[in-house]
């Protein structure tokens, strides 16, 4: 596979899709929303428009805020809308919540689209140690002006761990989710890892980012 095929596979595998595009101003102090459980699709997943996480690296910086935008139908189609913007990011998702799990069908930046077919699963059904999916999704990527890159991400992933440590002084009992890709010969490009609490969200990114603050109330 080619050098920049790699790089592309290697990226849209770790999900990071910064936008290189600066984002201007921040949100307004979030007003406090009650979790909810949607018992018809992934019910330890928060879909409710309104919730917002704030991220920052473990060094400080820029705050990184993770906003969900509700539902909306694109081609007759309904997704779970998540906004991720500051530090130079504005990046929205686009996923499909179903009994099976949380599927990522398309990205969007103001610099690039891509799109997941099928739709890469994020999170299972269930959360439990032990637990694992595999899977393969074409990406396309496109660019304003510029013709579509394709690549191909299989991926494997696996609940490593249950643990609890505290970050940004709050204690937290979360699942460590591990996933690794592979090109078309089976080589490894990419691994990734993130801390997921239920009805929360990631208290760590995948790209090392560190939850500070939300305004998510009612969770465990």
């Amino acid at each position: 596979m080619a050098t920049v095929q790699r790089l592309l596979m290697a990226g849209m595998l770790l999900l990071t899709a910064s936008a290189c595009a600066p984002t201007t101003g921040q949100p307004n102090r979030p007003v406090e929303v009650q979790l909810e459980v949607d018992t018809s699709a992934v019910a330890y997943h928060p879909t409710q428009a309104g919730i917002i996480r704030t991220y920052t690296t473990e060094q400080g910086g820029s705050e990184i805020h993770q906003e969900h935008l509700g539902r909306t139908i694109r081609s007759g189609v309904p997704y779970q809308v998540v906004r991720t913007r500051g530090g130079g990011r504005d990046t929205r998702s686009y996923h499909r919540h179903t009994t099976a799990g949380v599927f990522k069908a398309i990205e969007t930046t103001p610099n690039y689209e891509a799109t997941y077919e099928p739709p890469m699963q994020m999170l299972p059904g269930t959360l439990r140690v032990g637990q694992t999916w595999q899977g393969s999704s074409k990406v396309t990527f496109t660019r304003q002006g510029q013709p579509p890159q394709r690549v191909e991400v299989h991926y494997k992933s696996r609940v490593t761990d249950q643990r609890q440590a505290s970050i940004s002084g709050q204690n937290y009992n979360f699942f460590v989710v591990q996933t690794e890709g592979f090109d078309e010969n089976g080589e490894p490009v990419a691994r990734q890892e993130r801390w997921y609490v239920p009805h929360l969200g990631d208290v760590k990114t995948t790209d090392g980012l560190l939850l500070v603050a939300s305004n998510l109330a009612g969770t465990p």
